[in-house]
């Protein structure tokens, strides 16, 4: 008998181990794993559609809401989609523009524009016009005269002609206040952009001169709009 107690205690260990094991792993995969391994699964791309044209798809382009976030006295909400449709004029109205709400089916869905609401106000779009909203970034300013700002890199053209709007396209710089108010384009085309400060901006572009492609760096800074290339002739 005493030779079988150490025996079920060493089994209910290894029962209790295998379990935190396997409680492990189904946590990596819903939440680390389950998006690389699902089916179709694919890097946010809208596909240009002009239904003014012979071809039209044949079902209409569904819009869908999914929350960012609140900043300040500002809800900011993505809107998203598949498509977007080229011949589009101003929009009319940004409560039936995307009047479907879902997190699950917008997974793979690019975000199009930003929907900007304060309490008891109206809402108001970011873009006139849909556009790939590649990346978002907020940057809080130290100094209280200068509001805080929204970094966005955004799509606007099929650069490389494939028919879609994707990150393989060139990718324009912008800056707007929290609320959406103030938006500037910085620079088109640009390689990359980083925070070197609170209110200072690096960004990186590559132009081809010729035969070569030539690396500029601009420093653009958030408080006065001041937009200067540095000199990196070696």
């Amino acid at each position: 008998m005493k030779k079988i107690f150490p025996f079920v205690e060493k089994a209910n260990q290894f029962l209790l181990f295998g379990a935190l094991i396997f409680f492990c792993s189904l946590m990596v995969w819903e939440f680390i794993l389950k998006d690389f391994f699902r089916t179709g699964y694919r890097d946010p791309k809208v596909e240009l559609v002009d239904s003014t044209g012979t071809e039209n798809r044949q079902r209409p382009i569904k819009y869908y809401k999914q929350y960012y976030r609140y900043i300040k006295d500002t809800h900011i909400i993505r809107i998203k989609s598949d498509a977007i449709d080229i011949s589009q004029g101003e929009y009319f109205d940004t409560v039936g523009y995307a009047a479907k709400s879902s997190y699950e089916k917008s997974d793979n869905k690019g975000t199009v524009n930003l929907l900007f609401v304060k309490a008891n106000q109206p809402g108001h779009l970011l873009f006139e016009k849909d556009m790939l909203i590649t990346d978002i970034s907020t940057q809080s300013i130290d100094d209280d005269d200068v509001d805080d700002k929204l970094i966005l890199e955004v799509v606007e053209k099929d650069s490389d002609g494939d028919g879609f709007l994707s990150y393989e396209d060139d990718e324009n710089l912008y800056i707007a206040n929290h609320d959406g108010s103030d938006l500037i384009l910085i620079q088109k085309n640009i390689l990359s952009y980083r925070v070197v400060d609170s209110s200072i901006l690096m960004v990186q572009i590559k132009e081809k001169e010729e035969s070569n492609e030539k690396d500029r760096f601009f420093e653009y800074n958030i408080n006065t709009g001041v937009y200067i290339e540095l000199n990196t002739d070696i």
